[in-house]
């Protein structure tokens, strides 16, 4: 199989586009009960892979700290009845001796810190916008130019990192990178027990190359909060673009422990499994993907990806097609399909007309700038006697690799100018040479499992 046969883009790629998307794939599921809306997630756009989850894509937002009983009572209205001592004394200056509303308000009014602090977590239940949380934010500081009890100025700091992760997630969403990652950096500041903020900073680092920075950051994540899956994931999904396919898996065991039926973690899984040559462990968890997502057609073509390189063509084609029935602007259903028809050993697969077909669809739904679908093309147009054109799209191939990266384009353009199509070869499963998708025939791998949940020749 090629280079792309887990179906993956580098990093670089994912992240390019994904603060300019509305879903990159989420600081998902949060334990606490959400005050504030969250932001829309921002799932990169991208076919068949994974990004770094992104930032400020809470499937909750973060909660509101919760301020002292003191500032929740005198918001909702309420007499205070706790630290009577310190209310009755005239020396009293971060407390609240009556609420701010009607006669007793006139009488004992908060004092200016305490009403600094009770102004921000009042506007922080309603934020939305920019201006909104650079007001909570300028709030706190006014009240920590007061004198504050240690209580109230910890919950100012508190309030105040709230604001500024949450300012961040907006900027973020707006596409200004540094002045997002400034924002968290000034959270973390406030509070270095966010754990959001840590997060966040974390992927603007991911974004900017900072990989190092990236992966101590997630580790921080993970330290202040361990059930947080998209910490593990996100490590995980920087080890499997570093090439660190084994240690890429532990992390995403580690995050299906807490979410063992995550699509998204499964289907990353399956792609480090099947670059490590474990094809039963891959076909698992693809097939899982496609039970857990009702019908995952990125799972789809990958699993038909690991069938194509192993030769269970039927099963493959298979896949291929359920793919672009599911998602007909998969571009890389399109162009694996087109692969196994045009340079399948069995001529009974091969269908010379349709790869080219789909080889053309998979350019234009991509965008016309992947090496790989003008490879495709180039095998279509061989295999359909068409060398000329076979060459020029071998070329442009060539032309849009990598550094590098040119050899195996190159060498099926040796083949095109000698007017040869190119046959691929199916890897040997040493393991199991009969492995099929049914649940009778592949068995459990040495970890826990489900049997396999779908059968593909029916």
């Amino acid at each position: 199989m090629r280079s792309n046969a887990c179906g993956r883009k580098s990093l670089s790629t994912l992240l390019s586009v994904a603060f300019v998307a509305t879903s990159v794939c989420a600081l998902r599921a949060q334990e606490e009960t959400p005050d504030v809306q969250a932001p829309p997630r921002l799932v990169a756009p991208v076919v068949g892979e994974q990004a770094v989850t992104e930032i400020g894509a809470d499937v909750e937002a973060p909660s509101i700290p919760s301020p002292p009983a003191t500032i929740q009572k005198a918001s909702a209205g309420e007499a205070v009845a706790e630290q009577q001592a310190e209310l009755s004394s005239p020396e009293a200056t971060d407390d609240v001796s009556a609420p701010p509303s009607g006669e007793a308000a006139s009488e004992r009014q908060l004092k200016p810190g305490v009403q600094s602090v009770l102004s921000a977590y009042e506007k922080a239940q309603t934020a939305e916008t920019l201006q909104e949380y650079a007001d909570i934010i300028d709030l706190c500081a006014a009240a920590r130019q007061a004198e504050l009890s240690e209580k109230f100025a910890t919950y100012a700091r508190e309030l105040s990192s709230w604001a500024l992760n949450r300012r961040g997630e907006l900027l973020a969403e707006q596409s200004h990178v540094e002045r997002a990652a400034e924002a968290f950096r000034l959270a973390i500041v406030e509070n270095t027990e966010n754990w959001r903020a840590v997060h966040n900073l974390a992927v603007s680092q991911a974004q900017a190359g900072r990989r190092d920075d990236a992966i101590a950051g997630f580790a921080r994540t993970i330290e202040l909060n361990p059930k947080f899956v998209n910490a593990y994931f996100n490590r995980g999904e920087l080890s499997y673009e570093a090439g660190e396919y084994k240690q890429a898996i532990e992390d995403y065991n580690e995050a299906l422990k807490l979410a063992p039926k995550d699509a998204q973690i499964r289907n990353s899984r399956g792609h480090a499994y099947h670059q490590l040559g474990e094809f039963r462990r891959a076909v698992i968890d693809f097939t899982l993907a496609i039970k857990y997502d009702n019908g995952n057609a990125e799972a789809m073509a990958n699993r038909g990806d690991v069938y194509l390189q192993l030769g269970f063509y039927k099963y493959a084609i298979h896949d291929f097609l359920q793919a672009i029935d599911t998602d007909p602007q998969l571009a890389r259903a399109y162009q694996s399909a087109a692969w196994l028809m045009a340079t399948c050993p069995k001529e009974e697969f091969r269908d010379a007309e349709g790869a080219v077909e789909a080889a053309i669809t998979a350019i234009k739904l991509s965008g016309g700038q992947d090496p790989q679908d003008f490879d495709t093309l180039a095998a279509a147009l061989a295999n359909a006697g068409r060398f000329e054109q076979a060459q020029k799209a071998a070329t442009k191939a060539i032309q849009l690799s990598p550094a590098g990266a040119e050899e195996p384009f190159a060498a099926r353009l040796a083949l095109y100018t000698q007017n040869q199509p190119y046959r691929s070869t199916p890897q040997p499963l040493d393991e199991n040479p009969e492995l099929r998708p049914d649940p009778a025939e592949i068995q459990q791998s040495s970890f826990e499992e489900p049997p396999h949940p779908d059968s593909v020749g029916q």
